[in-house]
């Protein structure tokens, strides 16, 4: 199919109007057709395919665009990808009709395109009609070269995603009173410095029913609307937008519906974040935030507590050097992720009395004091640590008898649990990783064979590593060894002989390197 150039009516048969060649078909996708320049269409369209729904052209680079896709009545759905010989998206595309009445695109609610390098110009059709009625998303991803505006009035568009293209000028959001989601990235023209808030403030002030915001990559956005975003916002992600000034803490209260709020590399200027006037927060992610130095949960534990709030994500913050709770806000705790924070001094003392909490993550904080295994809640299922301070791990870890996965980055963890004369991991444990091990070059078994529950054991990442517990100390309950970035011990078992191939003959599934060796 690569090689065809052009496709009519060998492809449709002749039309008559008692002849319909797809009368039932609903589904029509082309992908990587790199010859094909031209779609001879006999008959119209809406003769050869009816009852058309969907309608997908994928990397077809030399065909020629302008398809009278409009009088396809019952389409649904058009995406267009990689079409780098199309440069004008005329009146054509809408078809024609010598009716007064006809509409194009009656029924379509997803128009999609993405990688057109070539295309410059979106002719609209203009004067009363609507071009697509029922629209609900709309995407264009990466069309760098298009200028000029898109359609202006889309009345049921509820999803609209603008990524990658820098020489779009103006949007008409006063023509999108549906619209729920919203999703700039790398519009530089269209945000650009001299009028990014005022554009950004327009759309905020007519899109008053927006639920979610995504904004990626917009340098030149530094404020938000005087008067804040709507009130209706649910999900707000910020990736890349460093100069932004984050939301002042005084109008949070307005925001009761937000329930999820990600800042990635974003809001330079913000030192501190408190969390306690979101009271729906279901998640909190803050990764890269160059100069936040303190994060508090709730002020004091009078104040309403965050009923709602499951996952907290903090990450890359360098000058982070206090995280609080400030008290019993967050009951409900599932995931908590602490990671990469060079100055960081403490974790929040609370944390051990968050009964609901599961999943723990805190790696890369070197400034880490005083904290033990005693201060880990008992209802932990998932726990991952590595270079973490002065943390105490010569204690006792039975009390975690719900922990069923661990993962260790680094040596000095597996150090003192080889050391120690009485094993510490609790023998609930079925999943054990253990990674990033740059000296160790033996596995002592004393501190494994207890683990009588383990079922997969994981060692990633271990240069040095040559030996592995004596025959007989690996658990007799291991079903799967699996092994990367070890190049020694890969020596040892390729010949399937000799000492350290019978340390681990009995199991059943050993792998090295993602492949099964038994």
């Amino acid at each position: 199919m690569k090689s065809i150039k052009r496709i009519g009516t060998e492809f449709t048969g002749s039309i008559s109007h008692s002849f319909q060649p797809f009368s039932f078909l609903e589904t029509l996708e082309f992908d990587t057709m790199l010859e094909w320049e031209d779609w001879k269409l006999i008959g119209g369209t809406t003769a050869e395919f009816p009852r058309l729904k969907r309608l997908s052209l994928r990397q077809c680079p030399k065909l020629k665009g302008n398809l009278p896709l409009g009088q396809l009545q019952n389409l649904e759905e058009i995406i267009l990808e990689g079409m780098k010989s199309l440069k004008t998206l005329d009146t054509g595309f809408y078809g024609s009709s010598s009716s007064r009445l006809f509409q194009p695109f009656p029924f379509l609610k997803t128009l999609s395109f993405t990688n057109m390098q070539e295309w410059e110009e979106w002719k609209l059709i203009g004067g009363a009609s609507i071009e697509f009625p029922s629209l609900t998303r709309l995407l264009l991803c990466n069309c760098p070269k298009l200028k000029g505006n898109i359609p202006g009035n889309l009345p049921s568009l509820t999803s609209l995603s603008l990524k990658y293209c820098p020489n779009l000028k103006q949007m008409s959001p006063n023509n999108f009173p549906s619209l729920v989601e919203l999703e700039l990235e790398d519009c530089s023209l269209l945000m650009e410095a001299r009028h990014s808030s005022d554009v950004f403030n327009q759309l905020m002030i007519f899109l008053n029913a927006l639920r979610n915001i995504s904004l990626r990559n917009i340098p030149s956005l530094t404020s938000f609307p005087r008067n804040g975003l709507p009130k209706t916002i649910q999900s707000l992600k910020i990736w890349k937008c460093e100069n932004l000034e984050f939301l002042p803490y005084e109008s949070f209260h307005n925001y009761k519906s937000l329930e999820h709020l990600e800042i990635s590399d974003s809001c330079n200027s913000m030192t501190s974040f408190t969390v306690c006037a979101l009271p729906v927060l279901r998640s909190l992610c803050i990764y890269g935030s160059k100069n936040l130095k303190s994060i508090l949960i709730a002020e004091d534990v009078s104040q309403q507590k965050l009923l709602l709030l499951r996952t907290i994500k903090i990450e890359h913050c360098d000058e982070l050097e206090s995280f609080s709770l400030g008290g019993f806000p967050i009951p409900n705790l599932i995931h908590l992720s602490v990671c990469n924070c060079k100055k960081l001094y403490s974790l929040p003392r609370s944390i051990n009395i968050l009964a609901s909490l599961e999943e723990m993550k805190i790696h890369d904080l070197p400034n880490l004091q005083s904290f033990s295994i005693h201060d880990f809640p008992i209802s932990l299922r998932e726990l991952s640590v590595g270079n973490v301070g002065g943390v105490l791990w010569n204690t006792t870890w039975e009390r975690l008898t719900s922990l069923l996965e661990l993962l260790i980055w680094g040596d000095d963890i597996v150090n003192v649990l080889m050391k120690t004369e009485v094993p510490l991991l609790p023998a609930s444990l079925v999943s054990l990783k253990i990674s990033l091990l740059e000296d160790i070059k033996c596995l002592d078994g004393k501190w494994l064979q207890h683990l009588t529950s383990l079922q997969h054991f994981d060692i990633i990442d271990a240069p040095k590593l040559k030996s592995l517990p004596k025959k007989g100390k690996l658990p007799s309950s291991l079903k799967v060894l699996n092994i990367k970035k070890c190049p020694l011990l890969k020596a040892s078992w390729q010949k399937k002989r000799g000492k350290e191939w019978r340390k681990i003959a009995h199991i059943p599934s050993v792998l090295i390197n993602g492949q099964m060796i038994t």
